[in-house]
């Protein structure tokens, strides 16, 4: 029978080759004329040299074979040849780039068993992220720059909220000026809680005001009848008085007057009757529509004050509510972007970014860290783009002292990275110089 166990060995696949800069080689590209060199991982390699020699080249070549034709420089071929070509052993892959006159770039990449693999460029592009990426020239960005980098490395885009919270804030700057403008208002507007709601027009008081003198005139008008019917009756009263006393007297007229003496009598009744249906009603005064008219001005004025202030403090709510709402806008972008920062995953512990999305380290703006600090920073992100191949690329090295120097060399060794660093340099500080387009051992 055969070993289940030996079976299950036999058929695991064969892990697959890590990635790293094992070696490249550069054959008349720019300054060079031939470079070779194996790496190690944890390795800062220095490529000294003056200038004119080469040294950049061997930058630049491993540059042009991840970038490929974005990459390569307009004058690829070193002056005087033909062609040539750039091949880097990647651990997992072979790469090879050969440059000819006359004829574009052509990109060739096979695995470990030497077999072709179609699309090469695209495959170069998935392992190594910023191809041009230069820590030094990382640390030379103005800030905005540096953010730049830092929010594409890690997809970070906060252009939407900025420019909601912008617009956010300068409405709400808007009509904070409104609530300035309706609270000075509002403090130089009297209001009498007792006037009337409402401005009340002199005319209609005048036209009130006849309606009450037509109710006089009329109750004149019945007091005057009622006493020019008393004062007839009490004629009629004192004729009759008369007519009697003479009634002896006048013999002949006594049947005439005694008819008249009826109707009289009868007149009489007539009169009282119709004096006495008559109802006076009580006496009517025009003082107080009077006083009002007087006063109508000054209560509508009064009114008209009223009505500002109410209109004004209605603005002025209506302004703080719309204040209040901006404000919770506010506070709702600076959270959601809070998160976003929060949530993302930034290549260095302490590497973030402030308000205005400038670069910080542990707080601090980036700019105002140490030298040591930002170097740290700046290859961090190199190789947060570069996870797998873990290759940075500086061609300006010279500018590092000796402590930074150090400093780069530990951090490749800790973060199993190579750093190609070309500089104007040779000797003992020098992996490799550059002599003449040639790498030449140096006393290191």
């Amino acid at each position: 029978m055969t070993d289940a166990n030996a079976s299950t060995t036999e058929s695991q696949p064969t892990p697959e080759p890590e990635l790293g800069l094992i070696g490249l080689e550069v054959r008349n590209f720019q300054m060079v004329k031939w470079f070779a060199m194996g790496f190690q991982k944890g390795q800062l390699v220095t490529i000294g040299g003056d200038n004119a020699q080469g040294k950049t080249g061997i930058c630049l070549a491993f540059q042009a074979l991840m970038g490929g034709r974005r990459a390569l420089p307009d004058e690829a071929i070193r002056r005087g040849q033909k062609a040539g070509y750039i091949e880097g052993d990647l651990g997992r892959y072979k790469a090879r780039l050969d440059l000819s006159q006359g004829a574009g770039p052509r990109l060739t990449l096979r695995d470990n068993d030497g077999k072709l693999i179609t699309a090469p460029q695209r495959v170069l592009d998935s392992i190594c992220g910023l191809i041009g990426y230069n820590p030094l020239k990382f640390q030379e960005m103005d800030r905005k720059g540096q953010a730049i980098v830092l929010m594409d490395l890690v997809g970070l885009d906060v252009a939407g909220i900025d420019a909601k919270y912008k617009k956010a804030f300068a409405d709400r700057a808007s009509v904070g000026k409104d609530v300035k403008v309706h609270t000075g208002a509002l403090a130089s507007l009297p209001f009498d809680a007792e006037a009337p709601k409402e401005v009340k027009p002199i005319t209609e008081l005048l036209a009130e005001r006849g309606v009450l003198v037509q109710k006089q005139q009329g109750r004149d008008a019945a007091i005057k009848g009622k006493e020019r019917l008393t004062t007839n009756a009490e004629g009629c009263v004192s004729l009759a008085g008369d007519t009697s006393s003479k009634i002896e007297a006048l013999k002949v007229q006594i049947r005439e007057l005694q008819v008249q003496i009826e109707q009289q009598k009868s007149a009489t009744v007539s009169a009282f009757d119709k004096a006495s249906a008559i109802e006076i009603p009580d006496e009517i005064s025009t003082d107080e529509i009077d006083e009002r008219i007087a006063n109508a001005e000054e209560t509508n004025n009064i009114v008209r004050a009223n009505q500002a202030h109410l209109k004004t403090k209605a603005r002025l709510e209506e302004a703080n509510s719309s204040y209040r709402g901006f404000t919770t806008a506010l506070s709702a972008l600076q959270a959601k972007k809070a998160q976003m920062l929060a949530d993302a995953t930034f290549p260095v512990e302490g590497l973030g970014l402030d308000d205005d999305n400038l670069p910080t380290y542990n707080g601090f703006a980036l700019d105002a860290c140490s030298s040591a600090e930002k170097l740290l920073v700046s290859a961090s992100i190199g190789l947060a783009a570069n996870p797998e191949l873990k290759v940075l690329v500086i061609d300006d090295g010279e500018k590092l002292d000796k402590n930074n120097r150090a400093a780069l060399a530990q951090f490749a060794k800790d973060n199993d990275a190579v750093i190609l660093m070309a500089c104007v340099d040779h000797g003992e500080n020098c992996t490799v110089a550059m002599v003449d387009g040639e790498a030449v051992e140096t006393d290191k």
